[in-house]
Parts: structure tokens; C-alpha cells; sequence
């Protein structure tokens, strides 16, 4: 039978355990609002009994660990939310930028220049030997290929924007993937011996979660405490040793690597996948179209224009040329190669210099001859060679699109936000603090604490009155 150390020692333990819960409590209110701080909750267990000719008596409580409050099943589906949240959420805006070129509707757009544009051939049709009519149709035309310039020139800036943002969480992304492999170490080297290193794993998980949002990530916890993060298929993360990714840019085509590898790494996910996909497919596909809506504007408008004849174009002296018996061979619009693109499209040199070179008709030496200028005037509604439908039902197409995009993104973009904030309060349940929770702790703490002074004070007064009978 334990005599009075044996119940003393037991006391000490509970004293002893007491303060250190009262300690894990007051760690976690310290941080109740620093952010990732997963609570921490100490596990107890019986000391091992004691066995006596008596029989067997306990020997009271010790600390057998203290247990860091975290459910990965939980942090997976939260990262996995963030990966999509972010994706679409760079998609969004992206697409939103792609539709302020556009700026339509309004008076400025591609629309509306293009309107003005075949209005002015409309009103030189109705009087052809109008000189103000013709200095229109020039400041239209001009004005219509400044816009497609513009209108390129902040599409090819985009895509230039696109290229330094997915640099920038490129760096970030491989200076996290130090750090984790880092603190894969430290929580290695500090776990190895019985220590729960629940500060440094709640600093991994705070860069796991930040890594997320910008790609899709897997982690894998080891029996030792570190993890591997799988980066689409590829190991960004193991143990201590971390891989760097690279931008790869070849032919203006957005990609990432590993580097030192020549592997692609496909189905990156999160914002670079974003900013990879518009880069690649949204973004090329506006600059295909202008450019195709440029060529076509250019290649349609130079071939009736070619078939016309003007009065005061200064070609009498030249008429009829070899190539036929109409054709002044004048083009609207420069048809050098290379410009025939929404970048460089322009005027040509003699429309430019003088809108008197500007043809209304293709009859020679009738001034009343409207003809020509009601063909161009007509191709705002028919099919041009150069593309497979009319002009202004092109754009419109290519505005919807980005438009239908766009709000599949914005409504992906709320849908993955919202499973995103519900996944992060499941797993908030379980690793957040409640200070009232915490507060309840301490006073059960300071009660057993109490209870276990209790005891030695009543053990104290048992050995007085031990004594006393001795004497």
C-alpha cells in the first residue's frame, strides 16, 4: 500500500498538469485572432500503476501529448475550393479587361465607328460629287482603323500583363516551396524527439493554403511529419528538398516547368492556370478575330474600291489603266503586307493625302455615279470574302462570346466562393478558438488544480496527526 510520498506524488502530477493545460488554454486565447492558428489541446493519460503486495494502485496523471487540433480531409476540400475560387476569380477579371476594349455600347466602340464609317459611304452615295461627303468617308475610315489600333494595342498589353503576373506567382509559388520544404525540416527534426510542433505545422499549413489559391496542390503527410506537395502530377515538395518552376513563353504561348525538366506541367490549376488559359486561348482568340475582321475590312473595301473612278482623283491623265477599263487601282485602306492587321491597319497613302481620291462610282466620266459607293455602304450587312459573315454580325459575335464568357466566370467565380467560405468554416469548427470554450477550460483546470492542493494539504494534516499520537 503507497504511504504518504505515494499520494503526494500523485498530487504533485495533478498539480503539474493542471498548470500546463491552464498554459495550452492560455496559448490559445493569446491567438485567438492570429491567422492559421490551429488550438492546441493536451492529452492525458494515466501514470503506470504501481504494484504492491497490496495490489495494484494508481500513480497518478501525466502530460502524454499535446495534440494540435486539424483535420487535413477538411484543408484538402478547403484548398481544393480555393484552387477553383482563384481560377475563376483571375478568369473574371481578366475576361472584364478583355470587355473594356471593347467598350460597347457606346459611341466610341468598334461598333459605333464601324457604323459611321459605312453611313459616310451611304451619304456619298446620295450625292457622289460632294467633297464634304468624301473628306467624311477619309476621317471615318481613319477613325475606324485607329480604333482596331487601339483596340490591339490594349489587347497586346493584356497579354503582356498576363505574362508578369503569372511571373509574379511563379516566385511566389517557388518561395513558398522553400519555405515549406524548410519547415518540413524543423518539424522533423523537432517531432523526432516526442514534441508535437504545432506552431511550425500551423505556418506550413498557412503557406500550403496560400500556395492553393494559385495552383492546384495535393498534400501528402509522411509517417515523420513532412509532407509532399504534388503540383498538378508533378512533386513540387519533398521532405526538405524543394523544386523551382519556370515560365516558359515559346511563340508567345504561356507555359510552366520544372526547372531543369523539359516536361510541360499541364492542368497547373488555381490563378496561374487562369491567367495560362486567357493568355493562351481567350485573349489569342480576340487577337485572331480582330485581325481577321481588319483583313477582311481591308481586302473587301481595296477590291471595289480598285473598280471605282472619281473626278477629282487626278487620274485622267491615266484612265483607262491596263488592268481595266474602270478600275483606278486606288487602294482605301494600305494594302502592304503585314498591315492588313487590326495592329497596323491605316489609310492608304492616296486616300490619305487627298479624299478627292475617294471613288462614288465606277462609270468613267459620270460624277453621278453612286454605285460603288453603295457596294461599300452594303457590306456592313453582306458576307465579305474574308470572313464567313458580315461585319457588323462578326463583332457582335465576338462581343457576346467574351460576354457569355465572362459571366459563366463571374457566376463560377460565386459558386466556388461561396463552397470555399463553407469549407473553410468545417474546418474553422475544428481548429478555431473559442475564447468562451477556452475560459471554460481554465476554470475546470483551476478546480482539479484546487482539488489536487486539497490533497496534499489534507495529507500534510494527516501526518500531523501521525505524529502527535507518536509523542
Amino acid at each position: 500500500m503507497p504511504g504518504f510520498g505515494g499520494i503526494l506524488s500523485i498530487a504533485r502530477s495533478g498539480l503539474s498538469t493542471s498548470q500546463t493545460a491552464v498554459q495550452i488554454a492560455s496559448h490559445n486565447i493569446a491567438n485567438a485572432n492570429t491567422e492559421g492558428y490551429s488550438r492546441q489541446r493536451e492529452v492525458l493519460s494515466a501514470r503506470s500503476p504501481e504494484t504492491t503486495p497490496q495490489g495494484v494502485f494508481g500513480t497518478g496523471v501525466m502530460l502524454a501529448s499535446v495534440q494540435r487540433q486539424r483535420d487535413g480531409m477538411l484543408d484538402q476540400e478547403f484548398r481544393d475550393s480555393t484552387s477553383q475560387a482563384g481560377a475563376y476569380r483571375t478568369r473574371s477579371e481578366l475576361l472584364q479587361r478583355i470587355e473594356h476594349v471593347f467598350g460597347e455600347p457606346s459611341d466610341t466602340g468598334l461598333a459605333s465607328t464601324m457604323d459611321k464609317f459605312y453611313s459616310s459611304w451611304s451619304e456619298l452615295a446620295s450625292d457622289p460629287s460632294n467633297a464634304s461627303a468624301r473628306t467624311a468617308v477619309q476621317q471615318n475610315g481613319a477613325a475606324l482603323a485607329r480604333t482596331l489600333n487601339s483596340m490591339a494595342s490594349q489587347v497586346s498589353a493584356l497579354s503582356a500583363e498576363t505574362t508578369v503576373k503569372a511571373q509574379a506567382s511563379v516566385t511566389d509559388i517557388n518561395r513558398i516551396a522553400k519555405q515549406v520544404a524548410d519547415l518540413n525540416g524543423q518539424i522533423v527534426s523537432m517531432e523526432s524527439g516526442g514534441a508535437t510542433a504545432g506552431d511550425l505545422r500551423d505556418q506550413r499549413d498557412l503557406l500550403l493554403d496560400d500556395l492553393s489559391s494559385m495552383a492546384s496542390t495535393r498534400v501528402i503527410e509522411g509517417l515523420n511529419g513532412s509532407v509532399q506537395v504534388l503540383l498538378g502530377t508533378v512533386s513540387l515538395v519533398d521532405g526538405t528538398a524543394a523544386k523551382q518552376i519556370q515560365l516558359t513563353n515559346a511563340g508567345s504561348v504561356l507555359g510552366y516547368k520544372i526547372a531543369g525538366s523539359p516536361d510541360s506541367i499541364r492542368s497547373i490549376g488555381g490563378t496561374l492556370g487562369a491567367l495560362q488559359d486567357v493568355h493562351n486561348t481567350d485573349i489569342g482568340n480576340v487577337t485572331t478575330a480582330l485581325d481577321t475582321l481588319a483583313a477582311g475590312l481591308v481586302k473587301d473595301t481595296n477590291d471595289l474600291h480598285r473598280t471605282g473612278w472619281s473626278p477629282t482623283a487626278g487620274l485622267a491623265g491615266n484612265w483607262p489603266p491596263a488592268a481595266g477599263p474602270y478600275g483606278s487601282q486606288v487602294d482605301f485602306f494600305d494594302a502592304t503586307a503585314g498591315n492588313a492587321t487590326a495592329a497596323r491597319i491605316k489609310l492608304s497613302a492616296t486616300v490619305s493625302a487627298n479624299a478627292g481620291s475617294i471613288a462614288a462610282g465606277t462609270a468613267f466620266g459620270e460624277p453621278g455615279d453612286n454605285s460603288l459607293a453603295l457596294s461599300i455602304a452594303g457590306l456592313r450587312d453582306t458576307a465579305p470574302s474574308a470572313i464567313d459573315t458580315n461585319f457588323g454580325s462578326d463583332y457582335r459575335t465576338l462581343v457576346g462570346s467574351v460576354a457569355g464568357q465572362l459571366s459563366q466566370a463571374n457566376n463560377s467565380t460565386t459558386v466556388y466562393g461561396t463552397l470555399t467560405d463553407q469549407a473553410n468554416q468545417r474546418r474553422t469548427a475544428v481548429f478555431g478558438v473559442s475564447v468562451d470554450e477556452e475560459l471554460i477550460q481554465i476554470m475546470r483546470q483551476q478546480q482539479a488544480y484546487a482539488a489536487a492542493s486539497k490533497i496534499i494539504k489534507t495529507v500534510d494534516e494527516m501526518m500531523q496527526t501521525l505524529l502527535s499520537l507518536k509523542q
